[in-house]
């Protein structure tokens, strides 16, 4: 019941002083009018740039990306937010005045604001000046430097990688080049050496041939010679004539036989000499073969790499371009008159609310206790 009463009494008491609060409201609004007034006029212009993946922003690259992926693009924040690149950009509009003495830290902490937004590809640089045009210009500028250095970066890196790889061109091509012609010289040594190699078998074939047949009519004859001796002394001189006939024949087949057995063994090393020199050279030349061809096969290679990171240059990162370059803002950011309007209006009746309940609860505090009387009903006896 008392807490009921004291809530009737507060809004009673509110009621009573309701100018009080209403002055204080029309005031503080007069206050802030009047600051939003005489306060200078900032206004902000926000470009915006979107990244796009690596291979030139192919939409099934896209749809692909992660929660991770995203969150890493916010290094690229400090592509826009470069010390350097502001500094460039307060030069190029001579926006920073030696004068003031403020740093550039501090004045771009105040002008300059970037911002990849969450979950998105896009980067937002935001610039707030005095004039709104040259807030547009700045924003505009810092993008377009921030995709020209993001594009830089890129290429020379591929550059430097195109470079390695046309250093390593030039060894490979040296091999290549050796393996060819040691490849060429071991052929053109082959070829004749191939042809010995043949004419050299073919007479091993014959020299052996002609060993048979040696060998045969030196039989032959020594089976003569020995039919003609078994007639004994008692043959006739016709026999003795043939006799020394045939001796002679098998002395002359045996001495054929026996030089034709030396030209084999003569042949046939040749032969095996030039056989072993022809494999040798043939395994030569398939080993410089197979260096020539793996060359090729790596300089190959190389080249098709090199030809395709030229093409390519810049477009193996992300890749950044403005989608927005912004507007010249029509409002200031700053001051924000209806917000500011509006916290003004809000903290001050929160305030005058509190004053005057304050006042409420100290008066109640000190008031003296309200006197209670009680009456006693007395009967008629004692």
């Amino acid at each position: 019941m008392t807490d009921s009463l004291n809530i009737f009494e507060l809004l009673d008491h509110l009621r009573t002083r309701w100018r009080f609060i209403a002055a204080v409201v029309v005031a503080a609004l007069i206050v802030a009018g009047a600051g939003c007034l005489l306060a200078p006029r900032r206004y902000t212009a926000t470009a915006t740039v979107v990244i796009d993946p690596p291979g030139g922003g192919d939409p099934r690259t896209a749809s692909s990306v992660s929660p991770i992926y995203l969150e890493s693009l916010k290094s690229y924040e400090q592509f826009a937010s470069s010390d350097t690149l502001f500094l460039k950009a307060c030069l190029k509009f001579g926006l920073l005045d030696e004068s003031s003495g403020t740093t550039i830290e501090r004045f771009k902490r105040r002008v300059l604001r970037v911002e990849k937004l969450k979950d998105t590809r896009l980067l937002e640089i935001s610039a707030t000046l005095p004039e709104a045009r040259r807030a547009q210009e700045l924003a505009q500028y810092i993008a377009e430097e921030t995709v020209a250095l993001s594009r830089d970066l890129s290429r020379d890196g591929d550059l430097k990688l195109i470079e390695s790889l046309s250093g390593q061109l030039e060894p490979v091509r040296l091999t290549l080049d050796r393996a060819r012609t040691e490849a060429a010289g071991l052929s053109s040594r082959l070829g004749p050496m191939e042809e010995e190699s043949r004419y050299l078998t073919e007479l091993l074939v014959r020299t052996r041939q002609q060993l048979v047949e040696a060998t045969a009519e030196a039989s032959d004859l020594a089976a003569q010679e020995a039919a003609l001796s078994r007639a004994g002394p008692d043959r006739d001189e016709r026999a003795s004539t043939e006799l020394a006939y045939v001796r002679q024949r098998a002395a002359g087949a045996r001495a054929r036989q026996a030089a034709l057995e030396a030209s084999r063994a003569e042949v046939e090393r040749e032969a095996a000499e030039k056989a072993a020199a022809v494999v040798e050279l043939r395994a030569r030349r398939e080993t410089a073969e197979e260096v020539a061809s793996s060359a090729e096969s790596k300089f190959k290679e190389l080249q098709a790499r090199v030809t395709e990171l030229t093409a390519s240059a810049g477009l193996h990162t992300e890749q950044l371009r403005i989608v927005d370059p912004g507007i010249v803002p029509q409002r200031p950011s700053f001051p924000d008159i209806p917000l500011i309007l509006a916290a003004a209006l809000s903290l001050s009746f929160i305030a005058a609310f509190a004053l005057v309940s304050l006042q409420f609860g100290m008066s109640r505090k000190h008031a003296p206790p309200a006197r209670v009387e009680l009456k006693v009903a007395r009967g008629g006896g004692r």
